[in-house]
């Protein structure tokens, strides 16, 4: 028997709700850069890197479009809820 080249999706959460006041500022942390990348951008392609296929991202309300940006990028598909 071949083996089957197909694979199952793995999805990952990713909780990215918060205000990251403790952080201070005004922009949510997860939306921070870090070497010019975004946090969040960045724990996506981690996730993708290993194996995620699709990501669920979390986000408050007000703030899909600054996420969508962030992950304009993303190496996998990512919904923003």
């Amino acid at each position: 028997m071949a083996a089957s080249t197909h694979r199952e999706p793995v999805v990952a959460v990713v909780v990215a709700a918060g205000s990251g006041s403790r952080l201070g500022g005004e922009t949510p942390k997860a939306l921070r850069a870090v070497a010019g990348r975004s946090l969040v951008a960045r724990s996506v392609a981690q996730l993708a890197a290993g194996g995620c296929t699709d990501a669920v991202v979390v986000v408050a309300p007000g703030l899909e479009n600054a996420f969508a940006e962030a992950l304009a990028d993303a190496p996998i598909p990512c919904l923003l809820v």
